[in-house]
């Protein structure tokens, strides 16, 4: 006879038929066997299967609290149909520790939420509060650990608590209600409970609306500093039920998980009596009233209809030892021929079939005081979807766990303990609640003092400003900085936002310390959390102190602008500057892009060098930057008269844009605009003339590897060390740590120096006009002004041009792409076949003589590699073709082109810079198919 394989058998087979007569051990096992099983069992209609073919009825059961000395444990168990067949029974994986309490909040489609309570204040999270709520999919062992409420209390209050956990049907959307008050107002009498509601898609605590209604019933216990309410709201109909204390004729209360709000259900026609409890059987909501020796079932066959409560049974408990008041649920349905009773206060369940009453043995080999019983529906889906489901949006990326994780993992990292951070947003709506979490975790983790910037905000180079220069009252600097940031996306709540750490030299953490923090994601349990701080008043400066339990804790507002104006001040003599500003034949203009910068600019410009105020533009901020983000900016390319046609009034003869967060810039002259590999090199050739903090020299200047060569030259005849650096930011701060680098620039607009360690827009503007300043010393009295074309045409009759372009193909298909890719690498193997292809396309173009398979950087301070960084083809007339690969990762690439003509004679300089670059833009294009391999004939994008 032939054998037939599982994966033989027909899908529907499988998924209908086959596998929900399986236990759940063997379901978890299937999904480890293949993908293909794996993906079988994830679907919704074996879910649906199981719940209809399956023998078995799954509970979790919790061992609650065993003794000071035992660790609490859940188990889940399987009672099949026949009540002579075996238990089926395993233990789930928890975070108990010994001494814990353990407590199942509820069950829902597959995830069950429990508290954990700890007895010993040694173990006392760090956010002060002894419960921790977790969420677990217990089929394949996974849990989550969710923060604390915000309106938790610390210390012996007297306040009881209550959880609820249940899913909306139609949008999958997860919550838990929480439920506190007061114990004077646990017996209706009062004033009513609290009601919060922890949304899973949002990551976050919000409280409900409407009057508050009456505690729910509950036991009381004491876990060492606060009392918790033992209670388990039924999910139905997606709503969560329970029965108030019993002196009331409304004793039957829900909570509608979609619409958040909590009112009465009409209850039946019996007394409201303590032993009560709530539930569901045959698929109606149902009240069971407990008796000396039986159970009166009630069901409301019509739901929400007053009057169509029917009794609908008596379980006859015989000689059955009597059933205590049960706020959690004490009756579950079998899967066809019983009735389990939760018997809490001993070590078995009672399971009821046809009138006859048999023990379930639950204690799993340990000796419990306290068991609860839910009814479990199996589900294979990770737990993090709880909180990955939803879109990337800011509001939702901040509450999900991602923000409290990193903050934790950092503050793990650099032992915060007695530090001074700084806390502030460079980017467009910055998430204000943001900025309290990681004020709230700073202080549980043992930071002493935090700076933050009024209303939140601080560019990054006033950040680094801040790091770097200023000193607290007693001596204390700033060891680091929490930068939220959107980097150049537009900002609203539906957009991004991220957080970036700077050390404590100013400048963003280099890839030994990121690595670590990200390693250190893995392994967190817990999220220290202030939770009694009180949000702190980010509008107004000045200095707030907070008692904590271990100290003093401070959070100081500083001004926008006061430090970085001071360190600016001391590295330009702001005297020539003022001065030229003031000349009524020099105009000036300079553009905010109604973000961060607006704020330096009007205190720089306006206050300290006397520029009209009408010289600025979209200074005033805005969290959305003028509509959308747009460095380029084409109302400054047309103010500046750089388009096709020139009519119009005068432009200015200075002008700058620089963005959001007051990063990059862009520099014009009249009519002339300064490419940002030029500007670095212009800046490097005049800075010991005309920026006093470099009078004694530059120590060395740097670049990133795709920028143009024109700093090498400048470098060459000045005999400065020069290095080419990797893309990214953090590479220049060893150099520049180290004393061997002064200058940083890139070809994407941004620079900076040593004094402020950041890419830093202003001052690359303060630095053109120290130069203009400069070159004008002797015509500040009159005569013809140098502007800034005379000053770069200069600079070329010296050290050359570098013509210079960016071609960008965006959303090529990654296959494609890494084909290009390894086409050029292939053509490296002999370069004699490169310069034959390159003849036969454009005979004037110069050979390659050198080529780089990946470009490799070693760090001469650390002695780090950084390797495929791109491909390098370098020519012997100092021209360059760099390819550059990015966002493999998915199914779409970004393949970004560099071409660079270098030009030694003056006579040459001149040219249209396309005209003068279309031989080697030709080459690059045929010599790496990019047509044949992308199918794109143009570029995304030319810069």
């Amino acid at each position: 006879m032939e054998e037939t394989c599982l994966l033989d058998l027909p899908e529907n087979l499988l998924v209908t038929r086959i596998f929900p007569r399986l236990p759940l051990c063997g379901i978890s096992s299937l999904g480890r066997v293949n993908k293909y099983l794996r993906q079988l069992i994830s679907r919704r209609n074996f879910l649906e299967s199981y719940l209809k073919f399956s023998p078995y009825t799954t509970v979790i059961v919790s061992h609650r609290y065993v003794s000071s000395a035992t660790v609490p444990s859940f188990s889940l168990l399987q009672l099949e149909e026949d009540p002579t067949a075996p238990l089926l029974a395993s233990l789930v994986r928890t975070p108990f520790q010994s001494g814990d309490v353990a407590t199942i909040v509820g069950s829902s489609h597959g995830y069950i939420c429990f508290r954990v309570n700890s007895l010993f204040i040694k173990r006392m999270p760090k956010h002060g509060y002894l419960s921790t709520l977790h969420v677990s999919n217990p089929i394949i062992g996974e849990f989550i650990t969710l923060p604390p409420p915000p309106s938790t209390m610390m210390g012996d209050d007297g306040s009881v608590e209550g959880f609820g956990f249940g899913m909306v049907e139609k949008t999958k959307e997860f919550k838990i209600l929480r439920l506190s008050c007061s114990f004077y107002d646990t017996d209706g009498e009062g004033d009513g409970c609290r009601g919060e509601v922890f949304r899973f898609e949002e990551y976050r605590w919000v409280s409900v609306q409407g009057p508050n209604p009456p505690f729910p019933r509950y036991r009381r216990y004491f876990d060492g500093r606060m009392n918790r309410a033992e209670m388990c709201p039924l999910s139905y109909r997606n709503r969560l039920h329970w029965l108030t204390q019993p002196n009331r004729e409304d004793f039957l209360y829900c909570f509608d998980i979609a619409e958040e709000r909590i009112f009465p259900i009409p209850p039946p026609p019996v007394l409201a009596s303590a032993e009560m409890s709530v539930t569901v059987l045959d698929d109606l909501l149902s009240i069971c009233v407990v008796s000396e020796d039986s159970i009166d079932i009630w069901q409301m066959l019509d739901y929400g209809v007053e009057g169509s409560w029917k009794r609908t049974r008596i379980l006859d408990l015989g000689l059955a030892v009597r059933v205590p008041p049960l706020p959690s649920v004490p009756v579950l349905r079998l899967q066809d021929t019983g009735i389990l009773l939760c018997h809490q206060s001993y070590e078995t369940l009672k399971k009821v079939i046809e009138g006859e009453m048999s023990a379930v043995n639950i204690t799993a080999g340990t000796q419990s005081q306290d068991v609860t019983a839910v009814s479990y529906i199996p589900r294979l889906e990770s737990v993090t979807e709880l909180v990955n489901r939803a879109d990337k949006t800011n509001y939702k990326y901040l509450r999900r766990c991602n923000l409290h994780n990193f903050i934790q993992a950092t503050l793990n990292t650099i032992n915060g303990e007695g530090a001074t951070i700084v806390v502030s947003g460079d980017s467009p709506f910055v998430p204000k609640d943001a900025i309290q979490i990681i004020i709230k975790m700073a202080a549980a983790n043992g930071v002493r003092r935090i700076w933050v910037g009024k209303n939140g905000l601080l560019s990054t180079p006033a950040v680094s400003a801040v790091i770097r220069k200023r000193v607290g009252i007693d001596g204390s600097k700033a060891s680091g900085a929490f930068i939220l940031t959107g980097s150049h996306n537009p900002g609203s709540p539906c957009e991004d936002f991220g957080v970036k750490y700077m050390m404590g030299n100013g400048g963003l953490a280099p890839e030994s310390v990121t690595h670590k923090i990200h390693e250190a994601t893995k392994t967190i349990v817990e999220h220290g959390f202030a939770v009694g701080l009180p949000d702190v008043d980010l509008n107004t400066i000045g200095l707030t102190r907070l008692p904590l339990s271990r100290g003093q804790f401070e959070v100081e507002v500083l001004d926008l602008a006061s430090d970085y104006v001071e360190v600016m001040k001391s590295t330009f003599d702001f005297g020539p500057i003022r001065k030229l500003i003031s000349l009524p034949n020099f105009t000036f203009c300079f553009d905010a892009l109604n973000g961060l910068a607006g704020a330096l600019a009007r205190r720089i410009f306006v206050e300290e060098l006397g520029a009209e105020e009408s010289s600025l533009r979209n200074c005033a901020f805005k969290e959305d930057f003028i509509g959308g983000y747009n460095f380029t900016n084409a109302e400054s390319v047309a103010r500046m008269r750089l388009g096709k046609t020139n009519a119009g009034s005068e432009p200015p003869d200075f002008g700058a844009v620089v963005d959001w967060d007051a990063s990059c810039n862009m520099v014009f002259g009249k009519r002339f605009y300064v490419t940002a590999s030029d500007a670095v090199a212009v800046i490097a050739a005049n800075a010991v003339e005309a920026i006093p903090y470099f009078s004694g020299g530059l120590k060395g200047v740097a670049r990133s590897m795709p920028t143009s060569s024109a700093l090498d030259v400048v470098a060459k005849r000045l005999k400065l060390p020069l290095f080419e650096v990797p893309v990214g930011l953090e590479f220049r701060g060893n150099l520049m740590d180290a004393g061997l680098c002064s200058i940083w620039g890139e070809e994407s607009c941004g620079m900076c120096c040593d004094c402020i360690r950041e890419r830093d827009g202003i001052w690359a503007v303060l630095a053109w006009l120290a130069i203009l300043a400069d070159k004008n010393k002797d015509n500040l009295c009159g005569g013809r002004l140098v502007t800034i074309e005379d000053i770069v045409s200069h600079h070329w009759s010296v050290y050359g041009r570098h013509y210079y372009t960016r071609y960008d193909y965006e959303n090529v298909d990654a296959g494609g792409a890494k084909e290009l890719m390894a086409h050029l690498v292939k053509l490296q193997s002999s370069l004699n076949e490169v310069n034959v292809i390159i003849k036969g396309i454009h005979s004037d173009v110069s050979n390659v003589v050198r080529a780089d398979e990946f470009f490799e950087y070693k760090d001469p301070v650390d002695g780090s590699i950084s390797k495929h960084q791109g491909i390098r083809y370098l020519f012997e007339d100092g021209s360059r073709l760099v390819f550059c690969l990015s966002g493999t990762g998915s199914e779409v690439a970004t393949i970004r082109v560099y071409i660079e003509q270098y030009e030694k004679y003056s006579s040459k300089t001149g040219r249209d810079s396309q005209e003068a670059l279309a031989p080697l833009v030709e080459v690059a294009i045929k010599l790496s198919k990019m047509e044949a391999f992308t199918g794109r004939s143009a570029p995304t994008t030319i810069t």
